[in-house]
């Protein structure tokens, strides 16, 4: 295992790539205003409506998943309560 980790310490490389020229950015990060009532409202709304959304998806693949399943449980039952023909 130290051999392994031996070889892999040395193996990463950092590349980083510019124009020349061009003005590096330096990212502010600005204080975040407490969200009024009426947008808290509309993002609890949007992610309600999300979830729904999703679940709704969800059932669109199980419901025929289930239906072959079904199917196929449905068949193997029928057959295995044949009763063994006379030979």
């Amino acid at each position: 295992m130290r051999l392994l980790e031996n070889q892999t310490s040395l193996a990463t490389i950092d590349v980083s790539l510019r124009e020349v020229g061009a003005v590096v950015g330096i990212r502010q990060t600005m204080a975040r205003e407490r969200p009024s009532l009426g947008e808290a409202w509309d993002r609890a709304i949007d992610g309600f409506l999300g979830v729904i959304f999703a679940v709704v998806v969800g059932l669109g693949y199980l419901i025929p998943l289930a239906a072959i399943a079904f199917a196929i449980g449905f068949g193997y039952r029928r057959y295995r309560a044949r009763p063994a023909s006379a030979a």
